[in-house]
């Protein structure tokens, strides 16, 4: 079946600039994955914590259901903290000696 032009930039679009909340935890999620796996492949900088948290915020603000933007902005306060003071860092050392 042959798609319109400019479909899959479309979808793309939709995905990357959802303000549906399930889109917007979807997203979170994807932002989480990507600095948990820099921390485990010992390339995560200041910078890049700084920069997820910093995107994550602007997502968040992006929710109508203000119980949910709530709770998700105190577990990004919470998840930056222990990422910049290396708290969780024994965790992902313990999982590659697995």
């Amino acid at each position: 079946m042959a798609r319109r032009p400019g479909y899959y930039m479309e979808l793309s679009n939709e995905i990357m600039e959802t303000s549906v909340n399930e889109g917007v935890i979807a997203k979170l999620a994807d932002y989480l994955e990507v600095t948990h796996y820099k921390q485990y492949m010992n390339r995560l900088s200041k910078g890049d914590v700084v920069m997820a948290c910093k995107a994550m915020e602007k997502k968040i603000a992006l929710m109508t259901d203000k119980i949910a933007e709530k709770e998700l902005t105190k577990f990004i306060v919470d998840w930056k903290k222990q990422l910049l003071s290396g708290k969780n860092q024994e965790f992902f050392e313990q999982a590659k000696s697995k």
